[in-house]
């Protein structure tokens, strides 16, 4: 009986990190004003996601004249993100900078992948990585842009 408990009691806390980290992804999706990273996202796929979202942001913005506003998450892939982004081009500040573009994101672990969210100016961006056989990132899917209302 006294196994039984300790059992109960182990799970019920090993579930209290997985939920507090799914109400903190509830409150970054729903918070437009926030950027959140998934803990278990690793550094390799954060990395790689990284680089596809500096790539993208490259197409839509002039580099040169673009200051990005940016709501740090205080994870790898916010620093990596911020560095790739400045060896494009871009100034990258903190959120709220006068004349910058403000630019939040949500990393997510979805289903067998990482879902991407990415929300400037008046668009949000969203774009779903499956992994292949291997275990790496598929980058064949294209990126969902749609306008959101301020």
């Amino acid at each position: 009986m006294r196994a039984v408990i300790l059992l109960m009691v182990a799970v019920s806390l090993s579930g209290c990190a997985s939920i507090k980290d799914r109400f903190a992804s509830m409150s970054a999706q729903t918070n437009p004003d926030s950027s959140y990273v998934f803990k278990e996202i690793s550094g390799a796929d954060s990395e790689l996601v990284a680089k596809v979202v500096t790539v993208f942001l490259s197409s839509q913005l002039p580099a040169a004249k673009t200051i990005l506003g940016m709501n740090s998450s205080n994870t790898a892939f916010d620093s990596m993100l911020r560095d790739m982004l400045a060896q494009r081009g871009f100034g990258v500040s903190q959120s709220g900078a006068p004349g910058s573009v403000p630019v939040r994101y949500l990393v997510t672990v979805f289903q067998n992948g990482i879902l991407v969210r990415l929300r400037y100016q008046d668009k949000e961006i969203s774009q779903l990585y499956d992994r292949t056989d291997s275990g790496s990132l598929s980058l064949h899917a294209r990126f969902a842009i749609r306008e959101v209302r301020k």
